[in-house]
This record gives C-alpha cells, sequence and structure tokens, in this order.
C-alpha cells in the first residue's frame, strides 16, 4: 500500500515503483494480472490508486494493529533486567510511537473533514434508498479521494505540538495533543474531541448531527400514509 500511496500522492514515480516490483519479481508473479493492488501499481490510473490509498488511510483510525509491536517491544522493557541498558532502544521505540500517533491523528481530522463535506452534500440529496445513499457516498469519497490525501498532510500538528499517550492496549487507544485533540479508540469506535467540540463520534461530524432523509420504503407505501388514502372511520 505504501507504493500505491506514494503514486497517489506523487511522492513515487512510476520507474521507482517499476524497480521496486522488479526486485521483489512481482512483475512477473503468477496471477499478476488478476491482482487489483498489482495492477493498480503498473496502469497509471492515478484517480483508482489515489481512491485506493484514501479507503486505506481513512480505516487505519479504527485499528491499533501497527502500535501492537511497539506495545510488545515495551513490556519487554519493562521486565529487563537493566531498564538503563535498553533505554535507547526504548526511546527509539517512543519517537516511533510519537511518529505514528502524528499520523493518526492527522487522518482521524482529515476524516472528520471530508465526512462532514460528504454528508452536507448527501443531505441535499433526500428521499435515496439506503443502497443508494451508500453508493453515491462511495462515489463522492472517490471523486474526492485527491483532496482528502492532501487534506491529511494540512491537518499534521504544527511543529512544536506534543502528543500524550495515556493508554494503549490491543483494543484502545487514548492520546492527547498539545493544540487542543483528545483521541479515543475504544473497540474500534472512534471518538475524536477538538477543544472540547465532538468533530468525530457519537454520531457527530463537527459538532453536529447529520442526519440524512432516507427512503426505507417505495412510493407505494408511502402513498398509504397519506389521509387520502386511510379509511375514515364510521360515526
Amino acid at each position: 500500500m505504501n507504493q500505491i500511496c506514494g503514486l497517489a500522492r506523487g511522492d513515487l514515480s512510476q520507474d521507482q515503483v517499476n524497480q521496486f516490483l522488479a526486485d521483489r519479481r512481482l512483475d512477473a508473479a503468477p496471477g499478476q494480472d488478476r491482482n487489483p493492488a498489482l495492477v493498480l501499481l503498473k496502469n497509471g490510473d492515478r484517480a483508482g490508486q489515489a481512491t485506493l490509498c484514501a479507503a486505506y488511510l481513512a480505516g487505519t483510525v479504527f485499528s491499533t494493529a501497527d502500535l501492537q509491536p511497539f506495545l510488545e517491544a515495551s513490556a519487554g522493557t519493562n521486565h529487563a533486567a537493566d531498564g538503563k541498558a535498553n533505554q535507547p532502544e526504548a526511546t527509539a521505540s517512543q519517537d516511533s510511537v510519537t511518529m505514528l500517533l502524528s499520523v493518526r491523528l492527522a487522518v482521524a481530522r482529515a476524516n472528520a473533514d471530508v465526512f462532514a463535506l460528504i454528508a452536507s452534500e448527501m443531505q441535499r440529496r433526500p428521499g435515496l434508498t439506503p443502497l443508494e445513499v451508500r453508493e453515491q457516498v462511495q462515489q463522492l469519497f472517490s471523486r474526492l479521494a485527491p483532496t482528502y490525501l492532501a487534506r491529511i498532510r494540512a491537518r499534521f500538528q504544527a511543529p512544536g505540538t506534543v502528543l500524550q499517550q495515556i493508554r494503549l492496549d490491543k483494543e484502545t487507544l487514548v492520546f492527547s495533543s498539545s493544540d487542543g485533540a483528545d483521541f479515543v479508540l475504544e473497540k474500534g469506535q472512534l471518538r475524536l474531541r477538538q477543544d472540547g467540540v465532538m468533530i468525530y463520534g457519537d454520531g457527530r461530524l463537527h459538532g453536529l448531527i447529520r442526519a440524512l432523509q432516507v427512503a426505507y420504503f417505495d412510493a407505494q407505501a408511502a402513498a398509504l400514509l397519506t389521509p387520502s388514502d386511510m379509511a375514515v372511520p364510521d360515526n
């Protein structure tokens, strides 16, 4: 995914990716044409690359899987006989965790921004079925994928911002930032506050519940609710 995201963001050239594939003999791997990710790495489809990268990054804030190796390393350090002997390694590990938290916060903020934009647009499209809502949300996200990727970069914390890790375990990640963010992930559910305002979570985006008017029944069922179609009781 790093290669696809590198292409999508313009950080990598096609020649660099081609060399990456050749070095790992993936350019001639059996069934490569049936692997969507490998196809995207070679076909120059920037829109497809951006969509896949954006979808992947948007989902990273709901998991702590990439942090588990550091959690295990921390546990090992705590049980070491001589803590000072492991101090450089522990410091490097903490620096890596801080970088991952920094990326995670930027992604979560970008999620809130772009999802709020999509929700606002969907509120202008009342009467869609649940399937139509899902399809149109996916279409909007795909169209906004380059904007989303740029938004992540724009939402990184300013230099000097301090991140404080509060809790990290298999299903929980809690940390805060000195610029007013509070990030809470518990069992796949994210709540992100900025200066006390819920910008993502508990059904809110940037502090608002953005309800959609969804057609759960067809027009024939809706017609049965009109007064003209309701039986008039006898007196």
